[in-house]
């Protein structure tokens, strides 16, 4: 047996009398439109970094490396990894590193 439902009266949200022209209380409670939506700034943007903050995130997430991630997880390792990579370029003097040539690097750091 289904129990009756019992209508609920809606009630109007109450606009104070700040807003007068009935034009800007519209524009107000609209929402946004399609047209004035803003740029999107990436993580990495945010933290000066080249390396993609979004994309390590997403790759802590899958790797399973914990139950959660935390938010400034993936910035402290984007900095981290554009560090060393910045370390081994001025190292290297050539654009592109080879894996032996890391490994000669990693062998002499001090």
């Amino acid at each position: 047996h289904r129990a009756e439902r019992i209508p609920i009266p809606h009630r109007r949200p109450r606009i104070s009398s700040s807003f007068h022209l009935a034009g800007e209380v519209a524009s107000r409670m609209a929402g946004r439109k399609g047209g004035d939506r803003k740029k999107a700034v990436t993580r990495s943007v945010k933290a000066g970094l080249q390396f993609p903050v979004g994309r390590i995130g997403r790759y802590l997430k899958k790797g399973r490396y914990a139950q959660r991630v935390g938010s400034g997880a993936p910035v402290y390792l984007a900095a981290v990894l554009e560090y060393l990579a910045a370390e081994v370029r001025t190292d290297l003097s050539r654009p592109r590193a080879s894996v032996s040539a890391l490994f000669f690097l990693c062998s002499t750091d001090n």
